[in-house]
């Protein structure tokens, strides 16, 4: 076997791998900021619609919760 053939089997293997057929969202710096920001506004809003009555952690994970679901329903 050849240096050549091994490259060109490499290659189809690699063609073959369904990870390629999946394409992967990764995030930017600017959609994570974005991201944040969204969650802290909707955190505010629930706690503000309670009267800032409670935890704000609770608030800050439902608002991240709906802000995750929002983002993966784009």
């Amino acid at each position: 076997m050849t240096l050549k053939s091994t490259k060109s089997s490499a290659k189809t293997a690699l063609s073959k791998s369904p990870l390629n057929s999946q394409k992967v969202k990764v995030p930017t710096k600017k959609n994570a900021s974005n991201r944040h920001s969204q969650i802290e506004k909707e955190a505010y809003y629930l706690a503000e619609k309670a009267s800032f009555q409670g935890d704000s952690l609770a608030y800050w994970l439902q608002a991240e919760s709906s802000i995750n679901k929002n983002i993966a329903l784009k």
